[in-house]
Parts: C-alpha cells; sequence; structure tokens
C-alpha cells in the first residue's frame, strides 16, 4: 500500500465520518424503535434469494462506484472539454467561411457595378 498522504488517490474525511456515526449511533439511542427496524430490516435470514443477490449487486456497484468514480469524472470532464474545443473551432471556421463568402460576394458585386 501506497503509505504517502501526497498520492492521488481518494483521501477520506476521517473526522467527518466518525462524527457521522457518532450522530447516527445517539439516534439510535434516542430512537430505540428505529434501531429494532433498522435490525429487523437488514436481517437476512428473513431474506428471498432476489432480494439477497440484489443486495450484492447495489453493494457491489456502490463499492465500484466509490473505488473509480474521481477517474471516471475527470476523464468525463476531460471529454467535455475537448468536445467544446472542437465546437467552437467548428463555429471560428464556419463564420470565417462566412466571412470570406461575403467579401467575395462585395467584390463580385463591385465588378459587376464597374462593367
Amino acid at each position: 500500500m501506497n503509505a504517502n498522504p501526497s498520492s492521488d488517490r481518494l483521501s477520506l474525511p476521517w473526522i467527518e465520518i466518525a462524527l457521522g456515526v457518532a450522530l447516527v449511533a445517539l439516534g439510535f439511542q434516542l430512537f430505540p424503535a428505529a434501531w429494532w427496524t433498522m435490525l429487523r430490516a437488514f436481517d437476512l435470514r428473513n431474506w428471498t434469494w432476489g432480494a439477497r443477490f440484489l443486495g450484492t449487486v447495489i453493494v457491489l456497484f456502490v463499492l465500484v462506484s466509490i473505488k473509480w468514480s474521481p477517474g471516471l469524472w475527470d476523464d468525463y470532464q476531460e471529454r467535455k472539454k475537448q468536445r467544446s474545443e472542437v465546437r467552437q473551432k467548428a463555429e471560428q471556421l464556419k463564420s470565417a467561411r462566412e466571412r470570406k463568402q461575403r467579401i467575395e460576394g462585395i467584390k463580385e458585386g463591385r465588378w459587376r457595378r464597374l462593367s
């Protein structure tokens, strides 16, 4: 494992996570019915095979998303930026072509008047 804190990996805000866990624990202590409801909902003995499979797929999707989402988001932003640059260049070429056609039309009109 890379122990370098300046690495490009995602760093977790440990203090905020600990605070969130403490708040959830406090909420369960204040509202014990919520705690028992949550325990009953996540008691896997009562789940069907399909529910277990779907839960596993959801957990895997979340874990994979957490692992690769920063890189995917950066790649998406880079592609979006490149498409924007290509679009701007195409618009600039189109406007330059239209200007050239207008200038040629003006020159051609002058030649017709002079002839």
